[in-house]
């Protein structure tokens, strides 16, 4: 949920002409991130690390002073983590196999891999990975076998659902994307970065994690989507006026 707000917080920083607009949305993203750090959630940082440069850049009238920022930013972000040795030591896991959460990860990706090569086409349909997986595709070295999904969105649908499914949910993405960042250029209309970074947010985090159908986020996802379509088709929305 922080990495779908956090790059809105910050749009609304970068856009804001109003200097009560600007403070409040500041203080939410200070928060936000301090909330994002201290959850420990190691797939959120990574698609925060990539989503908030990007969108930076992407609303970004100036590119240089952007990537100074952006470096400046990302030099602040490191030496907390140095500092800090509980963030650090969180931080050196994403690259730990031997750490039960990675390698269970990579057993559940794996054999998502392998409902997709026995099922190429549909896959073994939705809904059923953790029947699948429990009865048939879990990996005699899996500790954890009483899982359900495969902490993946990508992973998830290739083996529920195979190469249409999986091409749809892909496509999905690609024209999403497109159809901001093109209305965005065309129109400067805000609303449109907005529905990006919702949209990015949620996919990027959901390469780590299986929440497509987790119902807080997923709701969060489809709402805010929704919303950012009325401000778009809305030429008075309130983004206008801030």
């Amino acid at each position: 949920m922080l990495v779908m707000t956090l790059p809105i917080f910050l749009l609304i920083f970068l856009h804001a002409k109003d200097g009560q607009f600007k403070i409040f949305s500041a203080i939410l993203f200070l928060v936000g991130m301090i909330a994002l750090l201290l959850n420990g959630t190691r797939g959120a940082w990574l698609a925060a690390l990539i989503l908030l440069p990007l969108t930076v850049l992407i609303y970004s009238k100036n590119i240089k002073k952007s990537l100074i920022a952006i470096f400046t930013a990302l030099v602040l972000v490191s030496g907390i983590f140095f500092i800090n040795s509980i963030l650090s030591s969180r931080l050196a896991t994403i690259t730990d196999l031997k750490m039960q959460s990675n390698s269970e990860r990579l057993l559940m990706w794996k054999s998502a891999w392998n409902m997709f090569k026995d099922n190429p086409i549909l896959g073994v349909g939705y809904g059923q990975y953790k029947t699948a997986y429990q009865t048939k595709y879990i990996l005699p070295e899996a500790k954890e076998r009483e899982l359900g999904h495969a902490h993946s969105n990508f992973f998830q649908i290739l083996g529920e659902c195979g190469f249409l499914g999986f091409s749809a949910f892909i496509f999905m993405w690609i024209y999403f994307s497109y159809f901001a960042i093109k209305k965005w250029r065309r129109e400067k209309n805000f609303a449109c970065l907005m529905f990006f970074c919702v949209l990015w947010g949620f996919m990027l985090h959901g390469f780590t994690e299986f929440n497509f159908e987790t119902s807080v986020p997923s709701k969060l996802f489809w709402l805010s989507l929704a919303l950012c379509v009325a401000y778009i088709n809305d030429s008075k929305n309130f983004f206008h006026r801030i």
